[in-house]
């Protein structure tokens, strides 16, 4: 989303950025959204871009908290020897990493189950961050039905990973 990628300089600060590539905030804030996407509650396309910058925003505050509480704890020991035990954990585990590849495979199977106009909605207003007129233009049609089409395509993509989910969770 092009303007996650303009906003990430300011979040990150002249502190961070020495250390996260902007690229890597944008990265984590749309997996965090998309992982999340099932308690979405927005209306719009407006209100899923401000819930997505308010995940960007936290992540951006929980690296800087992380890399402060680094420098803090650098060099100290814990009163057992183990020092290791009080570094936060950097990078994450291979289980959080499989655990993220399932859920955007979810969500791109999902996708795949909505009919073409709503996955091509979706895809050109969450994914791209084109503009209702953007999606007018290119579909053919007004923007009022834009925006009606973008609110029933993340009603059914909710269903559908809903749907998956209870699939899931019977078998």
């Amino acid at each position: 989303m092009p303007i996650l990628r303009r906003a990430a300089p300011g979040l990150l600060g002249a502190l961070l950025r020495q250390r996260c590539r902007t690229s890597d905030l944008v990265q984590s804030a749309l997996a965090d959204a998309v992982r999340s996407f099932p308690s979405f509650t927005g209306n719009n396309d407006g209100d899923f871009v401000g819930w997505t910058m308010r995940i960007m925003e936290r992540n951006s505050i929980d690296r800087r908290r992380r890399l402060l509480a680094d420098k803090r704890y650098a060099g100290r020991e814990l009163a057992d020897g183990d020092a290791a035990l009080a570094m936060p954990a950097r990078a994450p585990s291979p289980s959080q990493v499989a655990i993220d590849r399932e859920a955007l495979a979810r969500v791109a199977r999902a996708l795949r189950q909505l009919p073409f106009e709503q996955r091509q909605v979706l895809q050109l207003v969450a994914l791209r961050g084109a503009s209702h007129a953007e999606v007018a233009a290119r579909t053919g049609r007004s923007e009022g039905a834009c925006r009606v089409l973008l609110a029933r395509a993340r009603a059914a993509l909710l269903v559908t990973m809903a749907r998956q989910q209870d699939d899931g969770a019977r078998t």
